[in-house]
């Protein structure tokens, strides 16, 4: 969809279960913050492209790094960050 599309799905609720439910994100603070990215895109690359949204969780590795990959110990958290991207094909 092209971020016209996107950001009107995003304010007509199309992602609130998601935000809500799997994210357990505050969900009126994260669809400001995502309609704040898309048109930031936008001044960027301009209006009306195809963009897709991808957001993941930050997590952190006290110790260990790689090594679990190798059946090793690692200790690992969870953080309270956010790697939010806006894209679109070339």
């Amino acid at each position: 969809m092209n971020s016209a599309e996107l950001k009107k799905f995003i304010c007509e609720g199309g992602l609130d279960g998601v935000i809500a439910a799997d994210l357990a994100l505050d969900v009126e603070k994260t669809k400001a913050k995502y309609i704040s990215a898309i048109e930031s895109f936008e001044e960027l690359y301009g209006v009306d492209r195809e963009v897709h949204i991808y957001s993941v969780g930050g997590r952190t590795e006290v110790s260990g790094n790689h090594t679990d990959h190798n059946l090793g110990k690692v200790l690992a958290a969870a953080v309270n960050l956010e790697l939010l991207c806006i894209a679109s094909p070339r």
